[in-house]
Protein backbone atom coordinates (compact mmCIF):
# COMPACT_ATOMS: atom_id res chain seq x y z
CA UNK A 1 0.00 0.00 0.00
CA UNK A 2 1.63 3.11 -1.10
CA UNK A 3 2.74 5.95 1.82
CA UNK A 4 0.36 8.83 1.77
CA UNK A 5 1.27 12.35 3.20
CA UNK A 6 -0.67 12.01 5.82
CA UNK A 7 0.28 8.83 7.11
CA UNK A 8 3.98 10.38 7.67
CA UNK A 9 4.48 11.58 10.96
CA UNK A 10 7.08 14.53 12.11
CA UNK A 11 8.12 14.56 15.77
CA UNK A 12 8.65 18.04 15.42
CA UNK A 13 5.76 19.15 13.55
CA UNK A 14 3.95 17.40 16.24
CA UNK A 15 5.58 19.71 19.11
CA UNK A 16 4.83 22.51 17.75
CA UNK A 17 1.39 22.08 16.98
CA UNK A 18 1.08 20.93 20.45
CA UNK A 19 2.78 24.65 21.13
CA UNK A 20 -0.21 26.10 19.16
CA UNK A 21 -3.02 24.15 20.98
CA UNK A 22 -1.56 25.62 23.93
CA UNK A 23 -1.64 29.14 23.37
CA UNK A 24 -3.40 31.39 26.11
CA UNK A 25 -6.05 32.77 23.39
CA UNK A 26 -7.00 35.27 26.33
CA UNK A 27 -4.80 37.61 25.72
CA UNK A 28 -4.50 37.07 21.79
CA UNK A 29 -5.84 40.38 20.93
CA UNK A 30 -3.51 42.55 22.57
CA UNK A 31 -0.41 42.53 20.77
CA UNK A 32 3.12 42.33 22.26
CA UNK A 33 5.24 45.52 22.69
CA UNK A 34 7.70 44.32 20.06
CA UNK A 35 4.89 43.67 17.83
CA UNK A 36 3.58 46.88 18.45
CA UNK A 37 7.01 48.72 17.74
CA UNK A 38 7.06 45.82 14.21
CA UNK A 39 3.58 47.41 13.34
CA UNK A 40 4.67 51.37 13.64
CA UNK A 41 7.44 50.72 11.53
CA UNK A 42 5.49 49.07 9.19
CA UNK A 43 3.14 52.28 9.03
CA UNK A 44 5.82 54.56 9.12
CA UNK A 45 7.54 52.66 5.85
CA UNK A 46 4.44 52.21 3.91
CA UNK A 47 3.18 55.34 4.49
CA UNK A 48 5.77 57.76 3.68
CA UNK A 49 5.75 59.94 1.01
CA UNK A 50 9.51 61.15 -0.77
CA UNK A 51 10.33 64.45 -0.11
CA UNK A 52 11.78 66.18 -2.81
CA UNK A 53 13.77 69.52 -2.77
CA UNK A 54 13.12 71.64 -6.39
CA UNK A 55 15.59 74.20 -6.85
CA UNK A 56 14.65 76.62 -9.49
CA UNK A 57 14.88 80.42 -10.00
CA UNK A 58 12.21 80.58 -11.67
CA UNK A 59 9.13 80.05 -10.17
CA UNK A 60 7.17 78.23 -12.72
CA UNK A 61 9.23 76.01 -13.30
CA UNK A 62 9.30 75.07 -9.68
CA UNK A 63 5.09 74.95 -8.95
CA UNK A 64 5.49 73.07 -12.44
CA UNK A 65 7.66 70.18 -11.52
CA UNK A 66 5.99 70.48 -7.67
CA UNK A 67 2.55 69.72 -9.24
CA UNK A 68 3.94 66.75 -11.52
CA UNK A 69 5.85 65.44 -8.61
CA UNK A 70 2.84 65.71 -6.34
CA UNK A 71 0.48 63.84 -8.30
CA UNK A 72 2.86 60.98 -8.41
CA UNK A 73 2.29 61.01 -4.38
CA UNK A 74 5.67 62.84 -3.42
CA UNK A 75 6.03 65.82 -0.98
CA UNK A 76 7.55 68.43 -2.61
CA UNK A 77 9.32 71.49 -1.52
CA UNK A 78 10.72 74.04 -3.48
CA UNK A 79 14.08 76.65 -3.27
CA UNK A 80 14.71 79.78 -5.43
CA UNK A 81 18.23 80.64 -4.94
CA UNK A 82 21.38 78.47 -3.70
CA UNK A 83 20.88 79.97 -0.26
CA UNK A 84 17.28 78.91 0.57
CA UNK A 85 18.40 75.44 -1.11
CA UNK A 86 21.35 74.89 1.33
CA UNK A 87 18.71 76.07 4.40
CA UNK A 88 16.55 73.86 3.41
CA UNK A 89 18.77 71.17 2.81
CA UNK A 90 19.64 71.75 6.87
CA UNK A 91 16.66 72.06 7.87
CA UNK A 92 14.55 68.88 6.63
CA UNK A 93 14.84 65.23 5.73
CA UNK A 94 14.90 64.66 1.99
CA UNK A 95 14.37 62.43 -0.32
CA UNK A 96 16.10 63.85 -3.29
CA UNK A 97 17.24 67.13 -4.38
CA UNK A 98 16.19 68.27 -8.21
CA UNK A 99 18.83 71.14 -8.81
CA UNK A 100 19.03 73.79 -11.44
CA UNK A 101 23.01 74.81 -12.23
CA UNK A 102 22.28 78.38 -12.81
CA UNK A 103 20.92 79.95 -9.66
CA UNK A 104 21.02 83.75 -8.77
CA UNK A 105 23.57 83.71 -6.09
CA UNK A 106 25.56 80.61 -6.85
CA UNK A 107 25.45 77.26 -8.85
CA UNK A 108 24.12 73.91 -8.54
CA UNK A 109 27.32 72.25 -9.29
CA UNK A 110 29.09 74.04 -6.25
CA UNK A 111 25.84 73.33 -4.04
CA UNK A 112 26.11 69.24 -5.60
CA UNK A 113 29.79 69.37 -4.51
CA UNK A 114 29.09 70.39 -1.24
CA UNK A 115 27.04 67.78 -0.67
CA UNK A 116 29.14 65.14 -1.93
CA UNK A 117 31.66 66.32 0.27
CA UNK A 118 29.19 66.18 3.71
CA UNK A 119 29.10 62.73 4.94
CA UNK A 120 25.69 63.19 6.19
CA UNK A 121 24.35 64.06 3.06
CA UNK A 122 27.23 62.11 0.32
CA UNK A 123 23.88 59.68 -0.30
CA UNK A 124 21.42 62.14 -1.17
CA UNK A 125 20.37 61.89 -4.41
CA UNK A 126 21.09 65.11 -6.67
CA UNK A 127 19.10 65.16 -10.33
CA UNK A 128 20.39 68.46 -12.02
CA UNK A 129 17.85 70.06 -13.95
CA UNK A 130 18.72 72.37 -16.56
CA UNK A 131 18.37 74.08 -19.72
CA UNK A 132 22.11 73.38 -19.80
CA UNK A 133 22.48 70.71 -23.08
CA UNK A 134 25.97 70.88 -24.14
CA UNK A 135 27.62 67.84 -23.72
CA UNK A 136 30.12 69.32 -21.53
CA UNK A 137 27.62 70.46 -19.46
CA UNK A 138 26.14 67.40 -18.47
CA UNK A 139 29.68 65.76 -18.32
CA UNK A 140 30.30 68.97 -15.51
CA UNK A 141 27.29 67.61 -13.82
CA UNK A 142 28.49 64.33 -13.42
CA UNK A 143 31.81 65.41 -12.55
CA UNK A 144 30.26 67.38 -9.56
CA UNK A 145 28.99 64.06 -8.29
CA UNK A 146 25.04 64.56 -9.60
CA UNK A 147 23.66 61.23 -10.05
CA UNK A 148 21.18 62.23 -12.94
CA UNK A 149 21.06 64.98 -15.84
CA UNK A 150 18.39 66.14 -17.27
CA UNK A 151 17.87 68.57 -19.91
CA UNK A 152 14.56 71.40 -19.51
CA UNK A 153 12.09 71.35 -20.63
CA UNK A 154 11.57 67.25 -19.02
CA UNK A 155 8.89 65.29 -20.09
CA UNK A 156 6.94 63.91 -16.81
CA UNK A 157 7.47 60.29 -17.15
CA UNK A 158 11.89 61.14 -17.82
CA UNK A 159 11.49 62.59 -14.58
CA UNK A 160 9.19 60.24 -12.42
CA UNK A 161 12.09 57.37 -14.00
CA UNK A 162 14.65 58.59 -12.91
CA UNK A 163 13.47 60.11 -9.34
CA UNK A 164 12.34 56.32 -8.82
CA UNK A 165 15.72 55.08 -9.79
CA UNK A 166 17.22 56.35 -6.82
CA UNK A 167 14.35 56.23 -4.12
Amino acid sequence: MPTTLSAVRVPALDDAYADVRNIDRSRADEPTPEARQLQEGFDSWFNHRPTILIVDDDQDTCELTAMMLQREGFETVMAGSAGQAMEQIANGTLDAVLLDVMLPDGSGLDICQVLRSDAGLRDLPVIMMTALSEVGDEVNGILAGADGYLVKPVAPQELMLRLREFI
